[in-house]
């Protein structure tokens, strides 16, 4: 029987897989003065989210997902950070109601990868400001792989999720 130990990853027992990638190049950042964070549908569509208000929805969306009882915190945490860095951003706002922020599947596992992107302000920029970061989305119900990471040529950090 063999083994398999995994560290930085999330995993549940669903269809739909999530891989993301995190340069660990700080070179080539591309940051823009004005962004829109909105709430996003992220679960079993095979998509490739590489702009980086698409990556910032992703997050913003995880976050509220992911703490929705209390999601203060890492929200002021990043909403503090992209204002550092001058960056004017829009928050689409809701009610309050759960359902009208849109989804991340299973984003009570994004604990950890929400923790390590906001750790510092270098990894925030290194997810949300570079091409060779992104999100892959996709399902295990497809004939093809429409979500593998495959070989990458850099250095980078990897989080996944799937079953």
């Amino acid at each position: 029987m063999k083994r398999q130990i995994r560290h930085n990853v999330f995993e549940t027992n669903s269809s739909s897989t999530h891989s993301i990638v995190i340069t660990r190049s700080n070179e080539n950042l591309s940051i823009p003065k004005t962004m829109k964070a909105n709430f996003g549908e992220f679960g079993w569509e095979c998509a490739t989210y590489a702009d980086p208000e698409d990556k910032l929805s992703y997050l913003y969306t995880g976050i509220k997902g992911c703490y929705y009882d209390e999601p203060e915190n890492e929200l002021n945490r990043l909403k503090s950070m992209m204002k550092n860095f001058g960056i004017e951003v829009e928050w689409q706002e809701n009610s309050g109601d759960f359902w009208e922020h849109g989804y991340v599947d299973h984003a009570g596992e994004l604990n950890e990868f929400i923790e390590a992107v906001l750790s510092t302000d270098d990894t925030l920029k290194r997810f949300l400001f570079s091409d060779d970061s992104y999100i892959l989305t996709g399902n295990d119900n497809s004939d093809y792989d429409c979500c593998g990471v495959g070989e990458l040529s850099y250095e980078h950090d990897e989080y996944y999720k799937g079953n």
